[in-house]
């Protein structure tokens, strides 16, 4: 899918938010619709279209997570928040990435997709750093880096993932919770936050981007090349 020359029309190449596509036994393509079900829109199964198989793709989908306890269970929901941004921006193109999209807005973390990128992921090794200093006072959290393609921000947020993962860790499930405000995480916007509300701020930061991007990619004109040339 290439996203260079978005459809004026609406999102045609992007499902909505609330559907599934499953592709039963017939060849015929349906669409499974409830707002539970956006974290499994993408998947494409030979299944039963009644309602019997659709819950068993739910069930097999949810049962598919490894992790346990409130450590497992944020991770399972942030990985989960981060693939999804990986599926919506996996098919934009080198220049539509670098495309000012909306030129009006005060924050140049929102001017274009490559900003929001570099903008999500900066704050994502923020949170994880934040956590981590708990136990290791020293740690220092990554410069912001603008990448000229969107394999790179695939591998990026891959590695936020993996270091906020590594980080959650060395946490016990009891460790998420500090009740005592003094020993909470004061971030940078003057809050102060335990590790397991940060990580919530964390996952509901992804979606927000994500409804962003999705939004940009909907609303944007195309691209005219010879008023670019």
């Amino acid at each position: 899918m290439d996203l260079d020359s978005p459809s004026t029309t609406g999102c045609g190449a992007l499902p909505a938010r609330n559907e599934i596509r499953v592709l039963p036994a017939d060849g015929s393509l349906v669409l499974l619709k409830d707002h539970c079900l956006r974290k499994f829109r993408f998947f494409l199964c030979f299944v039963n279209p009644e309602p019997p198989g659709y819950f068993l793709l739910i069930y097999i989908c949810r049962m598919s997570h490894k992790r346990t306890g409130a450590v497992g269970a944020l991770l399972d929901i942030y990985e989960n928040e981060v693939e999804s941004l990986i599926t919506v921006i996996g098919g934009i193109s080198e220049h539509f990435l670098k495309r000012v999209l909306d030129p009006t807005t005060d924050d140049p973390n929102c001017r274009s997709i490559q900003s929001i990128l570099t903008h999500v992921v900066h704050a994502g090794f923020g949170y994880a750093v934040s956590i981590r200093k708990i136990k290791s006072p020293a740690e220092q959290r990554p410069e912001p880096e603008n990448h000229p393609t969107i394999s790179a921000y695939i591998l990026s947020l891959h590695r936020m993932f993996t270091y906020t993962e590594d980080t959650l860790q060395l946490f016990t499930d009891n460790e998420l919770r500090i009740t005592e405000n003094k020993d909470k995480i004061m971030t940078g916007w003057h809050q102060q936050y335990d590790p397991e509300q940060l990580m919530e701020h964390a996952i509901v930061h992804i979606m927000r981007h994500q409804r962003q991007i999705e939004n940009l990619i909907c609303n944007a004109q195309p691209f005219n090349q010879e008023n670019h040339s």
